[in-house]
């Protein structure tokens, strides 16, 4: 179990993501409580390719960035993903909630993906590596009661 509010304070105060977008997804509703607007801000949005340009503009000016999403909705990014991100090169995070099947639909659309677990500094440093040296998107997996 992971406290979303320790959580918050390493993926923005050490690895500095400081801009995050996404449509509200209640299975993360403790992430979305323990946001602190003194250390990130969140910009909500009414479709994940919304969150997605937001979150990439965001990082063009310089910023790391994030998008925090449903795995159901990962669906309706893929365009965008495919044909602008990883074409010129824009990581952004994708903080993703799923179930079982999320890993798997991750895998068969090739976009690289790391569960979270308890050791969560480790995992968040790992996928920040990943995105800085392959700079395409990344997701950070979240399953079922991980955050509280």
């Amino acid at each position: 179990m992971v406290k979303a509010k320790d959580f918050w304070g390493d993926l923005c105060n050490e690895l500095k993501y400081t801009f995050f977008s996404g449509i509200p997804c209640l299975e993360l509703k403790s992430l979305y409580d323990h946001m602190n607007s003194k250390i990130m801000h969140y910009i909500p949005a009414v479709d994940v390719n919304t969150a997605l340009g937001l979150a990439s503009g965001i990082y063009i000016s310089g910023i790391k960035s994030g998008i925090i999403l449903h795995i159901d909705g990962l669906y309706d990014l893929l365009n965008t993903y495919n044909n602008f991100n990883k074409l010129y090169e824009i990581p952004v995070l994708f903080i993703i909630y799923c179930g079982e099947k999320g890993p798997r639909i991750l895998s068969s659309n090739k976009i690289p993906y790391i569960m979270l677990n308890n050791d969560f500094k480790s995992r968040l440093n790992k996928i920040n590596s990943r995105l800085e040296k392959e700079k395409i998107p990344c997701a950070l997996v979240i399953k079922e009661d991980m955050i509280k």
